[in-house]
């Protein structure tokens, strides 16, 4: 506990039972308010485990004085930017070093007769760069503009910023209209636009330069140079991504009239055939070892285990399993809407384990904040996972815990694990691609390979003999 406290301040405490809802913890609600000799009032409702209300006591209340702590431009706003920190699920001693930070913040802008109207990313870096080497600024630099930053914009203390913010140089406008286009137009999710993005800056960077050409000089000679080099030192994956993107820019370039040609068809394919090698699946006794490991007595384990068991039965996506909402599942009808690639969605049957699994996460696991997704991270901030790489750790985690080694591919694995049973079970190919929802059935012909016994009929007999 700090050895310097408030003198003048007291905590009025509220502690009563929510009424029991049909999903979510029944955690009591705190309400705590407490005046602080600097003026204001702090006032927070969260919910917390039973014996924890002591805990947040002792911890929220005892702050330490800190130089600038209510003053400046950001002083009234204090109290609820702490609230807000957790509100979200962060420690205490977290919640101490941003506000520390906060308070730098704070009085270099009464120094530099800053306002909060100018408070925006450039002002924050340009803050961030001046003190460096500030220990309350040092280790959480990238962190603190954009919290403080969304703090202020979410509760319409400065202004939003306007739609292609910070954006000064054509190339980079022409970057943030193809981002539209992903979103709006292709009807790409967030996370694989993410992914493309960065490639087509890198091309327009390369081909370009710093002297923001205009895209019209583009030749097919420029495409293909920087394909070439590029894809000389990378795996044979990494180069197709990057081919994709690349093809994807170029077309958008060309509907865009920003090129005169299409300069997609300059982008050389990259040699990786895609029926070379097995797809990666386990057996039945590895899933059930997966599946054991998992603390069915913890939040953290229930949560793991209905996770493993939709992506081991229904086969879904990583992010299908990352973005999947409260308001998906139908359990009156025992179905489960699926939003997969391209917006497409699909009504799926909830097995009576998976749904099981869900509902005992939901009531005896899942902490009640309000988030609409169906999982949520167990560590601030609290809410769904930032994308698919969360679901893919999940998978990861369990393989190590279970000591399974050798294998890769995330959550993908128990995609193929689940083509590779039903295989087994005389599934046709079509039924299969129903079940993984592929748009072309040419991508569920992979897993025809693992199907060794029809393979093993078809094959012809050696000419002249086995010697």
């Amino acid at each position: 506990m700090p050895s310097r406290v408030f003198a003048e301040s007291w905590v009025s405490i509220d502690i009563y039972r929510k009424h029991r809802r049909s999903v979510g913890p029944s955690f009591p609600s705190v309400s705590l308010i407490a005046r602080h000799n600097y003026g204001g009032v702090f006032s927070l409702s969260c919910q917390l485990k039973k014996g924890e209300q002591e805990k947040m006591i002792k911890n929220v209340f005892m702050l330490p004085r800190m130089k600038g702590l209510g003053r400046g431009p950001l002083g009234p706003y204090m109290d609820g930017y702490v609230a807000s920190l957790f509100e979200r699920g962060y420690a205490h001693r977290t919640v101490m070093a941003r506000l520390r930070g906060v308070c730098v913040l704070t009085l270099w802008m009464e120094e530099t007769g800053k306002t909060l109207d100018s408070l925006n990313e450039g002002c924050l870096r340009r803050f961030c760069r001046k003190h460096a080497s500030h220990p309350a600024i040092r280790w959480q630099g990238n962190v603190l503009p954009r919290d403080i930053l969304e703090y202020l914009r979410k509760r319409d203390i400065i202004p939003a910023p306007p739609a292609l913010s910070g954006i000064s140089t054509s190339n980079e406008l022409l970057i943030a209209r193809f981002e539209k286009y992903l979103l709006e137009e292709r009807g790409l999710q967030p996370s694989t636009v993410q992914s493309i993005v960065p490639k087509a800056r890198m091309f327009l960077k390369q081909t370009l330069g710093k002297k923001d050409a205009s895209p019209g000089k583009l030749k097919g000679k420029d495409v293909l140079n920087f394909a070439t080099r590029y894809t000389r030192t990378k795996h044979p994956a990494t180069a197709g991504r990057m081919a994709s993107a690349l093809r994807t820019f170029c077309r958008f370039l060309h509907r865009s009239g920003e090129t005169q040609s299409d300069l997609s068809v300059a982008v050389p394919s990259v040699a990786d055939w895609r029926l070379s090698k097995l797809p990666q699946h386990l057996n039945a006794d590895d899933v059930n070892a997966m599946l054991q490991t998992c603390d069915r007595g913890t939040p953290l384990g229930k949560r793991d285990f209905a996770i493993l068991l939709v992506l081991s039965r229904l086969g879904l996506r990583a992010g299908e399993v990352a973005y999947m909402r409260l308001q998906d599942i139908d359990w009156e009808r025992g179905e489960i809407r699926v939003c997969g690639k391209s917006e497409r969605q699909a009504q799926l049957p909830l097995p009576d384990d998976v749904g099981k699994a869900i509902v005992d996460y939901l009531v005896h696991g899942r902490a009640e904040n309000g988030s609409p997704f169906v999982f949520l991270r167990l560590t601030a901030p609290y809410g769904g996972f930032a994308g698919p790489a969360g679901i893919g750790s999940v998978v990861q985690r369990a393989l190590d815990r279970a000591g399974i080694e050798g294998y890769g591919g995330g959550a993908h694995l128990l995609r193929h694990t689940l083509a590779k049973r039903m295989l087994e079970e005389k599934f046709t190919l079509f039924e299969i691609s129903e079940v993984l929802r592929h748009k072309d059935i040419k991508t569920t012909a992979i897993y025809a390979k693992l199907d060794t016994d029809t393979l093993h009929s078809l094959a012809q007999p050696w000419p002249g003999g086995v010697q």
